[in-house]
């Protein structure tokens, strides 16, 4: 039923960069110092103590859909730049001296320009739920599924909970080296304070989208797929108003 749409999708597709993990999330902390002035003086007062003999300048990678990275609050921003500086530093991620040399970039050029496109998107969609304390301060687990999702069962619908959500953790303590420790704040801060969901429909063909887009930024994702019908969770790092308004995703308050 929805096979010549996803095949049109995966052609425009063909030519999109994808990113490495590391890379995206410099990128968010960037876009984020751009909107909180005392974050980024604390940032770059961070960066300022890496050791720079082992840096250089490069470009600075930014992509639109970076926005659904950026923090929705303060408080995760901070513990995010601990978290990958710390990360960065130890070679710990994928792509760790390509993006620890794009915060150096930025860190030594104050005037950087961060493309016009990507801060108004930042400005559309992030920044309320930053701003307007619209949203808990705990981190929920964004669940996706088709729009079909009537026709599966509560019981089901608790397994794919489960199986999706399961798999979101263990990649994250993949992404740690299987150190509870070293696990991303946003993350943790889920497993520990309660593992809240956050349940949205879309169409078969949008939840795809959203599992490609996700992916190219590095985030984890977690797609079952079952004849015509798709349950899809993403890591609780992503900023949930953003994927929310980007898709136009139907909360389904469940």
């Amino acid at each position: 039923m929805y096979d010549k749409e996803i095949k049109q999708l995966e052609k425009n597709k063909l030519k999109k960069e994808t990113f490495w993990y590391s890379e995206t999330l410099a990128a968010s902390l960037i876009l984020f110092a751009k909107k909180n002035k005392k974050f980024c003086r604390h940032f770059r007062q961070q960066i300022k103590q890496i050791n720079p003999r082992i840096l250089f300048e490069v470009p600075i990678k930014m992509e639109e859909n970076i926005c659904l990275l950026v923090p929705e609050f303060e408080k995760f921003a901070y513990a995010r730049a601990d978290w990958l500086l710390n990360s960065l530093v130890k070679n710990n991620l994928p792509g760790s001296f390509y993006a620890l040399n794009m915060l150096y970039s930025w860190g030594k050029h104050e005037n950087f320009e961060v493309p016009k496109q990507i801060v108004v998107g930042v400005l559309a969609l992030a920044i309320p739920g930053i701003t307007l304390g619209r949203f808990t301060k705990r981190r929920k687990m964004a669940i996706i599924v088709s729009k079909n999702y009537d026709e599966i069962s509560n019981v089901e619908m608790s397994k794919y909970a489960a199986q999706a959500s399961l798999g979101i953790l263990s990649k994250a303590f993949d992404l740690a080296g299987g150190f509870l420790s070293e696990i991303e704040p946003e993350v943790a801060d889920w497993f520990f304070m309660g593992r809240e969901l956050s349940f949205y429909s879309a169409s078969n063909v949008v939840v795809r989208d959203i599992a490609y887009e996700v992916s190219r930024l590095g985030a984890a994702n977690y797609l079952v797929e079952a004849e015509d019908f798709r349950f899809l969770a993403v890591t609780p790092v992503l900023n949930n108003f953003v994927l929310e308004s980007k898709w136009k995703l139907r909360n389904l308050n469940i």
